[in-house]
């Protein structure tokens, strides 16, 4: 996939459907609702971005920017489009845009058995920061990380 094929665009709560049946494609039984997406992206805070290839949707990434910090809420890619820089996009793109806003530093939870989400993140130079036990509604425990962030 080249840069050309790959198109992010912002969405709203209009686009909670579509976004909808990617955190299924993505996430199975952990996904999330399009009711729950609608509601986050309904925050004047929240942002919203797409990823698009020739084939068709690819991923989202659901953020929000809280005065000078910001939160990466979900990120998610299709299993099809995994390994082809989709998410690494999606990144790129909020790193960037929470900058530009202002923000200094991006925080995130990330499942401690995540495996492959875990050195996704530290390629962008994430830290760990702490472990909240019991976060997930499984019982799994999440690892915090953080990045601060610099205009671009």
């Amino acid at each position: 996939m080249t840069a050309d094929a790959l198109r992010i665009d912002a969405v709203g709560p209009v686009h909670a459907e579509a976004l909808a049946l990617l955190s299924a494609a993505a996430f199975g039984e952990d996904s999330w609702s399009a009711d729950a997406i609608a509601s986050a992206l309904r925050q004047t805070s929240a942002r919203g971005l797409s990823a698009e290839t020739e084939e068709g949707p690819a991923g989202f990434l659901i953020w929000r920017a809280l005065g000078p910090e910001a939160e990466l809420l979900t990120i998610g890619v299709a299993p099809d489009a995994r390994r082809r820089g989709v998410g690494g996009a999606l990144m790129e793109k909020m790193l960037a845009d929470a900058a530009d806003a202002g923000c200094g530093r991006l925080h995130l939870e990330v499942a401690e058995n995540n495996f492959a989400a875990r050195p996704f993140y530290e390629c962008f130079a994430f830290k760990v920061t702490g472990l909240r036990k019991r976060y997930y509604r499984n019982g799994d425990d999440a690892i915090s990380m953080s990045v601060d962030l610099e205009p671009s």
